[in-house]
């Protein structure tokens, strides 16, 4: 999977493995054999974020949405360092609990900073810091971890955070 996907490409193998066509991954790591065929983790930009949303609810797998600053080119990382520090733990996380993962890039540092980005202004996001995360379903927000990532010190700490959230929304469903 060393080839890089479009935009378009990207979204629409998005919405095929979401509505159940295939458990498709599109990221190169793989999970562990014990995992639940259902187990995705998908990627989306902030102009694809509505739309892999969307196709995320239909996902018969626990649903879980991770807010993330975007790579940054030169370092291989996130440019948000509380990011660099869960995102993997999230990924394997979620994957591990037979999850799907959708990872969302906000963007790059100034980006993000704007206090009109669209994911603060958004009513049922109000995405207000990075790292966060939240369990997702067809009702959409059912629960949300941020501030507990961002103070996380280091990988093992995030991934507490994330495995104590992933199992205080074990079982929820929107009314």
């Amino acid at each position: 999977m060393g080839r890089r996907l479009s935009r378009t490409k990207l979204l629409a193998l998005v919405v095929v493995a979401a509505l159940g066509v295939g458990a498709l991954r599109l990221r190169s790591t793989r999970a562990p054999a014990s995992v639940p065929k259902a187990a995705l983790v998908l990627r989306a930009n902030l102009d694809q974020h509505a739309e892999a949303l969307k196709a995320l609810s239909k996902s018969q797998a626990p649903q879980y949405v991770y807010f993330s600053a975007d790579i940054d080119p030169a370092s291989g990382q996130p440019w948000c360092p509380d990011c660099a520090r869960s995102l993997h733990a999230a990924e394997e996380e979620v994957v591990g609990a037979g999850g799907t993962l959708l990872l969302v890039f906000v963007g790059d540092r100034d980006t993000w900073r704007n206090p009109k980005h669209p994911l603060r202004m958004d009513p049922d996001l109000r995405v207000t810091g990075l790292p966060t995360m939240m369990r997702w379903g067809a009702g959409g927000k059912l629960g949300e971890v941020g501030a507990e990532l961002e103070k996380a010190g280091t990988p093992e700490a995030a991934r507490e955070v994330i495995r104590d959230f992933i199992e205080r929304t074990k079982g929820i469903e929107a009314l």
